[in-house]
């Protein structure tokens, strides 16, 4: 077809590709926050955790029901 002949030959080139997600937090955050010293987001924790995706208990909050 003619559509098919225009596009013969027809090189694309990608140089930068941008993922948007939001953070995983394991049920413990609500939110992601943009962190400047790891040039990542990581989620504002809640329910006494830590860590970039609220995988760690704070200290004195290990193994505690919540």
């Amino acid at each position: 077809t003619q559509q098919r002949a225009l596009t013969d030959g027809l090189q694309v080139v990608v140089s930068e590709v941008a993922v948007a997600s939001r953070c995983v937090c394991h049920g413990h955050g609500t939110a992601c926050a943009w962190d400047a010293a790891t040039r990542t987001y990581a989620c504002v924790c809640d329910h006494n955790t830590t860590g970039a995706a609220c995988e760690r208990c704070l200290p004195l909050f290990n193994d505690a029901p919540w």
